[in-house]
């Protein structure tokens, strides 16, 4: 099932004398990831799973030595 990606309407030549936009052109919306496969989405998440569990692990350390 293809996935439907967001549209946005883009000004791509403005007038400049009349403040008005001469041609728009519907283009996909910007987004903040760029396009990955769903192993490199999972390899970014295990990473992020990991890093939580060493900064979790370390405060638990710390808690337990501190006593």
């Amino acid at each position: 099932m293809p996935t439907q990606q967001a549209h946005v309407l883009y000004c791509v030549a403005f007038d400049e004398v009349t403040n008005e936009c001469t041609q728009q052109v519907w283009m996909p919306a910007p987004s903040l990831l760029p396009p990955m496969t769903i192993e490199q989405a999972g390899q970014i998440a295990s990473m992020a799973f990991l890093v939580l569990g060493a900064a979790w692990c370390w405060k638990k350390l710390g808690q337990s030595t501190s006593r």
